[in-house]
Parts: C-alpha cells; structure tokens; sequence
C-alpha cells in the first residue's frame, strides 16, 4: 500500500498593490479564495507553456476560521516577525 504524504509549503509574494487588489476582486467575484485563484493561475501557466499537465489540487476544508488574532490585524510586520521567530529570518 503506498503512502503519500503532502507538505503544504507557505511562501511569501510580493504583489505589486494594484495586481493584488485586482486578484482580490477576481477572486471575491468567482466565489473563490485568493489562493485558490493564484494556485490555478499557476497550473494553467505551467501548463501552457510546457504543455504538462500540474498535479490536481485536493480541495481542503477545516472549520471554523483559522487562528486570528485583532491585534495582527494588517501588521505585517509583526506577522513576519511571528512567522520567522527562531529561524534566522
């Protein structure tokens, strides 16, 4: 019996402002997540331009809203700082 395992990579992009509030609106008007917009916009890239097909995204649920914090509340800074504590970044 094979056994996958899926590591869920986190990066960061830096969008120019208008691009992302585009992709914001394209995504809140498809009914999708801004994720989910970037990672297709991904596959069909790749796959128009080497003709190979990506591997098919699982879709993945959880409920409720995921860790939030209102102190964070668009501090990206801080954020950062969170994310990079003790790994030299």
């Amino acid at each position: 019996m094979a056994i996958y395992y899926y590591v869920i990579m986190k990066t960061t992009l830096h969008l120019p402002n208008p691009l992302l509030e585009d992709a914001k609106k394209t995504a809140k008007k498809e009914g999708t997540s801004l994720t989910k917009l970037v990672q297709k916009a991904l596959q069909e890239y790749i796959q128009k331009k080497t003709g190979k097909k990506t591997h098919k995204l699982k879709e993945n649920h959880f409920k409720g809203n995921g860790f939030t914090d209102p102190s964070l509340d668009g501090n990206w800074d801080k954020i950062r700082e969170i994310i990079y504590e003790k790994r030299g970044g």
